[in-house]
């Protein structure tokens, strides 16, 4: 186990085995997610970063989905679809 670059008085085990420093958990982030890294595959702070993009990506995609209210009333045979004024407004 090693210190947390960021935070040395962290003792953490993860680290980066291309640059080989220790971060963390709160600072656990890839530092070159563009540039190739032989130890990719089988790095944990990848693994962390990409599931923290994915979340980050689902959470704003739910976010942004419509929703709507749909009211059906089987003896009048009537259904209602509405969504909220300022959805409308925003979406012209």
């Amino acid at each position: 186990m090693g210190k947390c670059i960021n935070h040395p008085d962290r003792e953490t085990s993860f680290i980066c085995m291309k640059h080989e420093i220790y971060m963390c958990e709160e600072c656990l982030k890839c530092r070159d997610p563009e540039i190739y890294c032989k130890f990719r595959s089988a790095c944990p702070i990848w693994f962390v970063y990409k599931q923290k993009k994915r979340e980050e990506r689902e959470r704003l995609a739910e976010a942004s989905i419509q929703t709507f209210k749909v009211v059906f009333i089987p003896d009048n045979k009537a259904v209602q679809i509405w969504k909220p004024l300022s959805e409308t407004k925003s979406r012209r």
